[in-house]
């Protein structure tokens, strides 16, 4: 594949991530990335023959949220900043008790507040000690330290 080949490939890339971003974005249905795809072809934008799939909206959209959440989670750390945690608990569909555990930060001393899910965590018990142990692992289990 010669330079001018792989350029092409390239934008025509950028152009359908471009277009999950908006889908995650905007809060859109993933199913709206396919007529968003169609759109942009009948209009003679060049997106290339693949990635023109909702699953694959929804991979892109995994891959960049979890970059975007690993350089978020290390800025935090590396710049010792306070963090306020949230736990919201609710139950899978087995019937399984889950914590959704919440970071609030300033990031680089913003005056907007970022808040995101950080993970999820299921419960064997709805005890204190164990809600306590099961945050603490997952604060350490994503590189903050006691």
């Amino acid at each position: 594949m010669n330079a001018s080949s792989q350029e092409s490939v390239f934008v025509s890339t950028a152009k359908v991530f471009m277009t999950a971003y908006y889908v995650a974005k905007n809060n859109k249905p993933f199913t709206d990335f396919e007529s968003l795809i169609d759109l942009q072809h009948a209009h003679s934008a060049v997106l290339g023959r693949v990635l023109h799939s909702k699953t694959v909206c929804v991979d892109i959209i995994e891959h960049v949220s979890s970059k975007m959440k690993k350089e978020l989670l290390k800025k935090i750390i590396e710049t010792k900043s306070k963090i306020t945690v949230l736990a919201d608990e609710s139950t899978s569909v087995g019937h399984k008790s889950t914590l959704i555990v919440f970071l609030k930060d300033y990031v680089d001393g913003d005056m907007e507040l970022i808040a995101f899910p950080l993970d999820l965590v299921e419960l064997d018990s709805m005890s204190a000690a164990h809600i306590k142990e099961q945050i603490m692992g997952c604060l350490l289990k994503n590189g903050f330290t006691v």
